[in-house]
């Protein structure tokens, strides 16, 4: 292998590492990528030959960025195919912080006697999406689990006022609430590890940033 081939490793590794968490060593990419030309070195060899460069880089980033998947798959502890979903208290929390935000008119009619809340100064990205999400989520449950679920987290609303208000009793109006919830939780659905651990898949781009709210485990249920 020659010193073209060389500065092409390195370069490959280097654009490879960058994607990741700085835990990997990019000498240990560089390596790898010796190791994978050798076991493919007519390929190398024939690329070399016709000045090819731009392709055998794709190549080589290509094998660097299976093998980092690889390596943080090890030292974290999940597989690509993973996939984490909201956990109950997760959506409960966020129903409770996303209403501070929520101007509310699109869950009735101006009249209807829901409150109106400014929405706060703080908004991260981060956070902004998450709300985004659930935001969303609520809009598509049924409009009595999405009336529940308004009064009881966004009022304050008891079990017994939801009651009340809805013309059924207070265990009914608890699992009219529960069941928006667990609604809202199904739409919300599941994120891969990987995406939460922020690494970079070509056959998915780089990650979104929904679900900031639950970037700890913790708020997972595997």
């Amino acid at each position: 292998m020659n010193t073209e081939f060389a500065e092409l490793v390195v370069k490959a590794a280097a654009s490879a590492a960058s994607n990741f968490p700085n835990t990997h060593d990019v000498k240990d990419v560089e390596q790898e990528l010796f190791v994978w030309a050798m076991e493919n070195e007519k390929t190398v060899d024939a690329l070399l030959r016709n000045d090819r460069k731009n392709a055998l880089f794709r190549l080589l980033f290509r094998a660097a960025n299976s093998y980092l998947i690889k390596e943080d798959e090890a030292v974290y502890g999940y597989r690509r195919e993973d996939t984490f979903t909201y956990s109950t208290d997760a959506v409960r929390a966020a129903l409770a912080i996303v209403f501070d935000y929520e101007d509310w008119q699109s869950f009735g009619a101006h009249g209807d006697g829901q409150p109106r809340a400014k929405a706060q100064a703080n908004q991260s990205g981060d956070h902004l999406a998450m709300l985004v999400d659930v935001k969303a989520a609520v809009d598509k449950i049924t409009p009595k689990q999405r009336q529940a679920v308004v009064l009881f987290f966004g009022t304050n609303y008891t079990y017994e006022m939801i009651g009340e208000e809805a013309g059924i009793t207070a265990a009914g109006a608890r699992d009219r609430v529960e069941r928006g919830v667990q609604a809202i939780r199904k739409i919300l659905g599941g994120e891969p590890l990987s995406t939460m651990r922020g690494v970079y898949d070509p056959r998915r781009g780089r990650p979104s940033i929904a679900g900031a709210l639950a970037r700890t485990k913790q708020d997972y249920e595997g």
